[in-house]
């Protein structure tokens, strides 16, 4: 018998001055801040993880060094849209 694995999906875009980022970074960290993964937005500005269920920390930034940082709490099964706003 398989075992089922436990998982949640996060996926958004990067943003900033009202538009998407088109080179950008987006980090992954765990609950004690570890960097996970490193994964560069498509250029459309869109990211995505699938993840183990729990807390997880994003944070983003672009070519222009503008920065944005969120927090999501994945749920087993659950998909999270998460845009990343990055801070001027």
């Amino acid at each position: 018998m398989m075992r089922k694995i436990d998982q949640a999906h996060v996926s958004g875009r990067v943003l900033a001055e009202g538009g998407t980022v088109k080179i950008g970074t987006v980090e992954l960290h765990n609950r004690t801040d570890d960097i996970m993964d490193t994964i560069l937005v498509d250029p459309q500005g869109h990211y995505s993880f699938h993840l183990t269920p729990g807390k997880w920390k994003l944070r983003a930034w672009d070519v222009h060094g503008r920065r944005g940082e969120v927090t999501v709490e994945l749920r087993s099964g659950a998909d999270a849209a998460v845009d990343i706003e990055l801070e001027p």
